[in-house]
């Protein structure tokens, strides 16, 4: 619950080891740590499975400490077979995987809590495979072609 957390959110490690029950309303989860206070959205499903694992103090017998819930996200990458990360690798994830889905650095820069654009850049490089699959979909000189590709189709079926 707490690894779907990070990857809903982009929250950092020290915010997922301060969470209480009163961090979660209905559609945001409130984050306190390095940058202070900040709300953000969450998706339903992630809200779920947080509350599944109640109370906050442990998770699956684990104290939840930074360094244990570091140790506990360590133990699952190496089981699904990953050899290097940790939970601030899928906070880079949530940034990148957010900018190559389209949304906006903006708000991006907001989830992240981070003061400094140039700081959200830097979570959010896409590699040439996520460009070129945006510029895909939002190219203008193709929208304009399809545009006209259709109108052209339509005329010649009198429509």
């Amino acid at each position: 619950a707490l690894v779907l957390l990070v990857l809903d959110t982009g929250a950092r490690l020290g915010e997922v080891c301060s969470l209480t029950p009163d961090s979660l309303t209905l559609s945001t989860v409130r984050l306190t740590g390095k940058c202070g206070e900040r709300e953000i959205p969450i998706s339903p499903a992630i809200r779920r499975a947080l509350l599944g694992v109640l109370p906050w103090k442990t998770i699956l017998g684990h104290q939840l400490s930074y360094r244990g819930l570091q140790q506990r996200v360590r133990d699952l990458y190496r089981r699904a077979g990953i050899r290097h990360g940790g939970l601030h690798r899928l906070r880079h994830t949530f940034a990148r995987l957010y900018i190559a889905d389209g949304g906006d650095l903006f708000s991006l820069q907001r989830m992240l809590g981070h003061r400094a654009l140039a700081s959200t850049r830097i979570y959010a490089e896409l590699d040439l495979r996520d460009v070129t699959a945006q510029h895909a979909k939002h190219s203008p000189a193709l929208r304009l072609l399809t545009t006209h590709q259709t109108k052209e189709k339509e005329a010649q079926h009198g429509r």
